[in-house]
């Protein structure tokens, strides 16, 4: 069976966003043109935190004001945002990621918090995550900091998590 490549090239006369695909087959004793890039890339985990996750936050237990631990649902998308919903409040937490390394990933959020529906300040979440070789789950640290709502600092919370990725269960 003879390889395909494909490639593509801007057209100069079109938008940036049109491309131009040319095909061409190559008979199976060549390899196609590309071969070789894909050999010379850095080795790379086969997936990367986009995706559905079910986690388990997990606060010091060594401190006082600390919640119980709690079940969280983040949804990390390939444009590098997220967004979590929460069992400890009925708040949203929304934020941005990045990989670190091959398997290890940043994430910065924001949450509004608000006593008896009044704004009572931002909560910025800040973590650090590492997925498992299996692909299919994760462990990492977190550190959650206090605003009250002129922005000023009022304090600091830390914790471990871990959780799996969720995916589509066919019925």
């Amino acid at each position: 069976m003879a390889a395909i490549a494909v490639v593509a090239q801007a057209a100069s006369a079109q938008p940036a966003h049109r491309m131009m695909v040319r095909a061409r087959a190559y008979p199976p004793s060549s390899e196609a043109p590309f071969a070789a890039l894909a050999h010379a890339q850095p080795e790379q985990a086969p997936w990367d935190l986009a995706g559905l996750w079910q986690l388990t936050l997990t606060p010091d237990p060594s401190d006082p004001d600390a919640p119980p631990p709690f079940q969280a649902l983040l949804t990390a998308a390939a444009d590098h945002d997220w967004i979590t919903t929460e069992t400890d409040e009925l708040v949203t937490t929304q934020g941005r990621w990045s990989r670190s390394s091959n398997d290890v990933y940043n994430l910065t959020g924001w949450q509004f918090e608000f006593v008896n529906g009044q704004f009572d300040g931002t909560y910025k979440f800040r973590g650090r995550v590492q997925i498992l070789p299996d692909g299919k789950s994760l462990t990492g640290k977190f550190q959650v900091d206090f605003y009250d709502p002129s922005g000023k600092f009022q304090g600091s919370g830390v914790g471990t998590l871990s959780g799996v990725r969720l995916g589509v269960e066919v019925l």
